[in-house]
């Protein structure tokens, strides 16, 4: 397949599953480098954070850390280093904020959502 991949072929994709599978069920959707990480996450599990708070879905930020050396070695305790100067955050959008910029923005002048929704209910 000669196709190229795109942020926009995927969230149909993952939109299809999502409707067919999907029907009165709760989804979490991360990817392999990502952590889910909500408020009180410690002391409360996921299932007490959605009713609790009487949320059918959470936004999430996501935000590029690193180690101090090889970014392919170490814990994840490592990873304490960010782009703290090159975010951005806009408000004139119907979706209340968009944020943008990091790495991504500084390196590569692109200018990326940096917010998702990975959990559905």
């Amino acid at each position: 397949m000669n196709e190229e991949c795109s942020h926009h072929k995927i969230c149909g994709y993952l939109q299809k599953i999502l409707e067919f599978y999907g029907q009165g069920k709760q989804y979490l959707i991360v990817d392999c480098d990502e952590l889910f990480i909500y408020e009180n996450y410690k002391a409360i599990t996921l299932k007490e954070f959605v009713k609790t708070k009487k949320v059918r879905n959470i936004k999430s930020l996501t935000l590029e850390i690193y180690p101090k050396g090889n970014i392919f070695e170490g814990k994840l305790t490592d990873y304490k280093f960010m782009d703290k100067s090159s975010y951005k955050i806009t408000t004139a959008v119907p979706y209340k904020a968009r944020y943008y910029g990091g790495p991504k923005f500084r390196v590569l002048n692109i200018n990326s959502d940096l917010q998702k929704i990975p959990f559905i209910s």
